[in-house]
């Protein structure tokens, strides 16, 4: 499998939220795509405040 960041990155160069990201961790490659909603009134930002909430109170 060729995981050539120059291959799978650059979707859209105008949002890098949107790019694909690729880990090299312990030997193994993770490739890791974003997934928004495009209609989603949710933000990025309510989404990570929630998590951050979430993990906070546990």
């Amino acid at each position: 499998m060729d995981t050539s960041k120059e291959k799978l990155r650059g979707l859209s160069e105008q949002n890098p939220l949107e790019d694909i990201q690729i880990y090299n961790l312990q030997g193994k490659t993770f490739i890791v795509e974003p997934v928004f909603k495009k209609d989603s009134e949710e933000t990025l930002a309510t989404v990570l405040l929630r998590l951050i909430q979430s993990d906070s109170s546990a």
